[in-house]
């Protein structure tokens, strides 16, 4: 669901329970009495008024579906490919891919979590363009 997370540099105490040692907070949200509070799950439970826009927001370090597994690219297999027109394409919403379409290569690529899929009911689906060594990358679905 939309606007029921966001991602924080920390994650501060909570502001009802006031338990020592203190619990780290759940979420950010309004209360049933009326103010916003960050609080525990258990606190959250009791006074919160649910997640989403203009009710709270789950905190959390990192958005969902991120792995602590890292994708590495060898230096040497990349740099033959800089200044080359660099493609994202996913193949068959299992696998994702950074390609170069000058040389029809893949220089990496990983699975694809099953909470990141890109398509909806089989339909494609907006993404944000980014960058890769400085050229703009383009997320592409197989065949097109």
């Amino acid at each position: 669901m939309p606007n029921t997370w966001v991602v924080v540099p920390e994650i501060r105490n909570c502001d009802m329970c006031h338990q020592d040692p203190p619990v780290p907070a759940y979420a950010d949200g309004k209360t049933r009495s009326g103010p916003w509070a960050n609080m525990c799950k258990p606190c959250f439970e009791i006074h919160g008024v649910g997640l989403g826009l203009g009710m709270g927001q789950e905190l959390l370090l990192e958005p969902p579906g991120t792995t602590k597994e890292l994708v590495t690219m060898d230096y040497r297999k990349a740099l033959p490919h800089v200044g080359h027109h660099i493609v994202i394409v996913v193949y068959g919403n299992e696998n994702i891919a950074v390609e170069c379409e000058d040389c029809c290569e893949v220089v990496v690529d990983t699975d694809l979590p099953e909470e990141l899929n890109p398509l909806v009911d089989g339909v494609p689906q907006d993404v944000t363009v980014g960058l890769w060594e400085g050229l703009p990358v383009i997320l592409e679905e197989e065949g097109e």
